[in-house]
């Protein structure tokens, strides 16, 4: 599709810039140019998954970080 190519993806973008240009040309992979036009990579939507699958091990963490802290803040009767 000749209008994917002609938005590039950059190192630096944004997982909902990638996933909304795949999902709309119904790729599974789009090629990675850097500044100078030049090709830089791959990225697919395992590359995606793997994205989002971290940003969810965050939360959880975070999550149970906040849980912690609570349960030590309760009093013991």
């Amino acid at each position: 599709d000749q209008q994917a190519i002609q938005q590039p993806v950059v190192p630096h973008a944004s997982v909902e810039h990638v996933r909304k240009i795949l999902r709309k040309h119904h790729f599974h992979a789009l090629p990675v140019i850097d500044g100078e036009g030049a090709a830089a990579g791959i990225v697919t939507t395992a590359d995606l998954l793997d994205e989002v699958s971290d940003l969810l091990k965050q939360i959880k963490e975070a999550w149970d970080a906040i849980a912690d802290q609570s349960a030590a803040q309760q009093p013991v009767v």
